[in-house]
């Protein structure tokens, strides 16, 4: 075979190795900028939008793939699993006129990594905190953009209800009108006649007719109610894009976070916090930023930081199970294990199925010397989760202290071949020593 023939067939494998590489989805969505939002408001539905279509294709095709049907997810599981393992990004925004109408064209595009399907996707749902959070982020953006569809119909319908009651109203404004001129044209005197009149009695302008007065009474005073209506709902359509807008800048935050199933801490925590940051300004009742904030501060050693923004979380809502994970974490890492004992337990209670709160409660009980009871807690998180490295790297501390040599490497050793590198450089240390 001719060289330039083998090397042409070599690079096209090549290219559709690297096509077949990925999964490509885009989705297209043309927002109308309604009578109740700003530019910015209608763009900022438009992506979230678009994210969410691109994300459901992408959720439809996972459901195929042999690798996850396999593990008969539910539609909401799916959806989740779409958001956490994949690419996603907005490719081209342009303002368009449609009629007088002004709007926004977006396409976003999600993009699925093949290579190592199977292997991502087990270690993603291995990763309970990480599914727990994706699911809840999922759920929140489903509900402001299903409110935000419901807020923009009920305006639709309040302006065609006032229009028609202007229509109405006008109506009876032109009855009214007519028939002021009527009675005029019958008091008129008639042409020859004698007029009769007082002396003492000055001449008057016509009076307005009742009727007009009320009908003009009536209708300012529908007019300020609508107006009053429209506003109200205005103010809650802008309230819910701010939300939305929170909502893109939370994700930024969140892409500074580490793969699944390596424990979740930031490659950037300062990135993440000023994401965090603007979530919170555009929406200060954002519990989940304050917390992911909180522990963004955690990976940076800023403590009394990490406890101010996890306890406004806990303030905001009481129930927030991940944050008292986040704040049992930072206790253990202030060496408060007593505290980091009550909050891991407290997260145990509103999440009995999460590993990571069993963790971090073993990891301060291994701290306090109680081996045995650290011990139960690892063993749990281990049988929650069997593929979380993290379990494991901490049962084999405690294995170790309680001089199972064989079972700490044992455990170290299944650590590092789920990924997570501190056990990987233990157990290549423990090889060296010997």
């Amino acid at each position: 075979m001719p060289r330039a023939l083998l090397t042409f067939l070599c690079l096209a494998l090549v290219g559709a190795t690297a096509l077949a590489a990925e999964k490509v989805f885009r989705k297209e969505v043309r927002q109308i900028v309604g009578t109740a939002q700003s530019q910015d408001d209608a763009r900022t539905a438009a992506i979230a939008k678009a994210k969410r279509d691109a994300l459901e294709e992408a959720g439809s095709w996972l459901e195929s793939v042999s690798e996850v049907k396999n593990m008969k997810l539910v539609r909401d599981d799916v959806l989740t699993l779409s958001s956490g393992i994949t690419r996603t990004r907005v490719l081209e925004e342009e303002p368009f006129l449609e009629g007088r109408a002004v709007g926004i064209r977006v396409v976003a595009e999600v993009t699925v990594d093949n290579s190592g399907l199977a292997e991502r996707v087990r270690e993603f749902l291995a990763d309970r905190e990480r599914v727990s959070e994706k699911k809840a982020e999922s759920a929140r953006e489903r509900e402001l953009l299903d409110r935000l569809d419901e807020l923009e119909k009920r305006m639709v319908a309040l302006q065609a209800e006032r229009a028609s009651r202007q229509d109405v109203q006008m109506a009876e404004l032109d009855r009214s009108m007519a028939a002021n001129r009527t009675d005029s044209e019958a008091r008129k005197p008639v042409p020859g006649e004698p007029q009769q009149r007082s002396p003492a009695a000055p001449a008057q302008a016509p009076a307005a007719s009742p009727t007009l007065v009320s009908a003009a009474k009536a209708g300012d005073e529908s007019a300020s109610a609508a107006a009053e209506k429209e506003e109200a709902l205005r103010r809650e359509i802008q309230e819910n894009s701010r939300r939305l807008a929170a909502q893109e800048a939370f994700r930024k935050g969140e892409s500074f976070s580490n793969e699944p199933g390596k424990g979740i801490r930031y490659t950037d925590p300062r990135a993440a916090i000023a994401a965090f940051t603007e979530a919170i300004a555009l929406d200060p009742a954002y519990a989940d930023a304050y917390s992911r904030r909180g522990r963004a501060h955690t990976d940076l050693k800023e403590y009394p930081r990490a406890l101010e923004d996890i306890n406004r979380a806990l303030h905001l809502d009481p129930g927030l199970g991940r944050a008292y994970i986040a704040r049992a974490k930072t206790y253990v890492d202030m060496g408060e294990n007593r505290r980091a004992i009550e909050d891991a337990s407290e997260a145990i209670r509103l999440l009995p199925e999460m590993p990571n709160a069993y963790t971090i409660r073993g990891r301060a009980l291994n701290a306090m010397g109680e081996y045995q009871q650290a011990l139960i807690d690892y063993d749990q998180a281990v049988r929650l989760s069997p593929r979380f490295p993290v379990a494991y790297a901490g049962r084999a501390g405690v294995r170790r202290n309680l001089g199972d040599r064989s079972g700490a490497r044992e455990d170290a050793t299944r650590a590092c071949e789920l990924g997570f590198q501190p056990a990987c450089d233990r157990v290549q240390g423990g090889r060296g020593r010997r």
